[in-house]
């Protein structure tokens, strides 16, 4: 009796192992077929290979050799090399190592952070992102390292499934950091080929997806990162994100005064991987690759239909917290001493779980075509009634005395478990 129940325990995880593989297997596929990558995949996993020696071997080798394969003096090495590129690639590895060492995805993903301590782990990251910045001559910029993350695990799924991913109990104990600092190529040196599977050439196109990805013009992901400090930028979404919500669900916007800049930049930069599970998140990537890419749209323009799309996430996500939005409000009115602010906030920084991801797809998707109709008089006059009137008002209200009731309470208590962005240890 107990083999039997052990027999059917073995199946139905081998059962769930190749339904994982599989699945990661068709959203491989689909990724690489809408990024364009699958025509030329031979050729991209060549030029990966190129790249990755030119910036990581050539450039960092500790010993020279002459044409004769004698070993050249010390002088005549510090002439070839560069030192800048050089220490260059060696502050990006240690920076990237830093980051993917503390890196816990959703549930769903490997949730250990053993995992991601794990020395071939780190390797594949490390090189991955550090050819991609001194490719594309990109800063980088902490938050990177969880977009490739997301890309390592579909492109390892896809080939291993699940397995290897567990760890044992004292992989989790802290122990000191070590550094990935070689950036040893050697290890994954091989022949090319079409095999959009092989385990061989899981960095390989970890790289190529995330760069298709971050670099695609439709969505525009680094513009978050490259303009991060730019007032002017983060004013124009938030003030995209506060229409957008008027014309979603005018009486939550009217209960809802955070300022957006206090979530929604790590909403944006972050392609919302820290606001849902794994497996959500995925599938909203594939919402944002795989139908935002192809798609048409009401102006013909699919640049303006992804773009919209993608931050009108961010609002329909925010929706799914209106009950408590609406309910702080009118608890608020009632009670002067109660803290509207921290409590609102303090939701939409951590989002309940449960969430129907594919609601909030198809809302952010109805918010979208209805944002890009009114600003090209596609739709009736009455979806766009006087928004820039009541916005206006809204303003001018808030210009008035100066309320400092927000900033008491418990509002310092609901920023401290805002998640930790982006601190170094």
């Amino acid at each position: 009796m107990n083999a039997s129940k052990k027999n059917d325990s073995k199946d139905n995880h081998a059962s769930a192992v190749d339904s994982e593989e599989a699945r990661q297997r068709r959203r491989k596929r689909s990724w690489f077929e809408s990024l364009h990558l699958v025509s030329n995949l031979n050729d991209q996993r060549k030029d990966y290979e190129r790249l990755r020696r030119m910036y990581l071997l050539e450039n960092t080798s500790k010993i020279d050799y002459d044409d004769d394969g004698d070993e050249q003096s010390p002088i005549t090495i510090m002439r070839r090399h560069d030192f800048e590129s050089i220490y260059r690639t060696k502050d990006i590895a240690r920076v990237v190592s830093m980051d993917t060492r503390r890196l816990m995805l959703g549930e769903g993903s490997p949730a250990s952070r053993g995992f991601w301590r794990r020395r071939e782990v780190q390797s594949v990251l490390v090189r991955a992102m550090t050819v991609y910045l001194l490719k594309s001559n990109e800063e980088y910029k902490q938050g990177l390292h969880e977009l490739i993350a997301v890309m390592f695990c579909v492109m390892r799924r896809a080939s291993v499934g699940i397995d290897g991913e567990g760890v044992d109990d004292d992989d989790e104990e802290e122990e000191e950091e070590e550094e990935v600092d070689d950036l040893d190529v050697s290890v994954c040196e091989g022949e090319t080929n079409d095999d959009l599977f092989d385990v061989r050439f899981i960095e390989h196109d970890c790289f190529m997806t995330f760069n298709a990805f971050v670099q695609n013009k439709h969505l525009r992901v680094l513009e978050y990162y490259r303009n991060n400090n730019s007032p002017e930028f983060i004013d124009e979404y938030c003030e995209r994100f506060k229409r957008a919500m008027y014309f979603a669900d005018e009486e939550c916007f009217h209960s809802f005064d955070i300022e957006p800049r206090m979530f929604l930049p790590r909403y944006l930069k972050l392609c919302y991987v820290r606001e849902f599970s794994y497996d959500d998140v995925l599938q909203l990537w594939d919402a944002f690759i795989v139908s935002g890419f192809n798609e048409g749209s009401v102006t013909n323009n699919k640049e303006e239909k992804t773009k919209d799309f993608f931050e009108a996430v961010a609002v329909a996500s925010v929706l799914t917290c209106r009950t408590d939005i609406i309910d702080a409000a009118r608890k608020n009115s009632k009670d002067a001493n109660f803290d509207k602010f921290g409590t609102i906030l303090k939701r939409v920084n951590k989002l309940p779980p449960g969430i129907d991801i594919k609601a909030i797809i198809d809302r952010a998707r109805d918010i979208a075509s209805r944002r890009s109709r009114a600003k090209h008089g596609y739709d009736d006059k009455s979806m766009i009634k006087n928004s820039n009137d009541s916005l206006l008002e809204e303003e001018e209200k808030e210009e008035g005395d100066f309320d400092e009731s927000p900033f008491k309470g418990s509002i310092f208590a609901a920023m401290l478990e805002i998640r930790e962005d982006y601190v170094l240890e």
